[in-house]
């Protein structure tokens, strides 16, 4: 079977932000898909990537290995990477290959972090605000 019947990448890009989205079986034979459009979509001046998984319906480690390339490339180009839409099941093959690192977590996870220590240290519970995940890159 011809590995593009298997895995559709659909990119979308706009200025700054890339959407690729993926959807299908993500593993050995389909992992070189991803690499060429990770590629693709580091080819332009964007700053962040985000990958949709929310239509894979299988992965195996060569998928893993795939999304963990495509975080090292983007690291390279000091491009924010983020995995979007990673169900259950996913999260699972994610934490048992110990790779949860790759999946950012979401605005929810991260306001309920910052209510847990606030309470924990005493402090007044401030209504929930906008939280932004950053990295500094080092200049060209």
């Amino acid at each position: 079977m011809n590995p593009e019947d298997l895995l559709h990448a659909h990119i979308v890009a706009s200025t700054e932000t890339t959407l690729l989205q993926l959807a299908g079986e993500l593993d050995m034979a389909t992992a070189p898909l991803v690499d060429q459009a990770v590629a693709n979509c580091l080819d332009g001046d964007i700053r962040r990537l985000n990958i949709d998984l929310a239509a894979v319906t299988f992965c195996d480690a060569s998928g893993l290995q795939a999304l963990e390339r495509a975080s090292r490339a983007s690291a390279a180009r000091c491009t924010v990477f983020r995995l979007a839409g990673v169900h259950r099941r996913l999260r699972r093959t994610f934490a048992l290959h110990r790779m949860g690192s790759l999946i950012a977590p979401s605005m929810t996870d991260l306001t309920r972090l910052r209510v847990t220590a606030q309470r924990a240290a005493g402090e007044k519970v401030s209504p929930p605000a906008k939280v932004w995940a950053s990295r500094i890159c080092p200049a060209p």
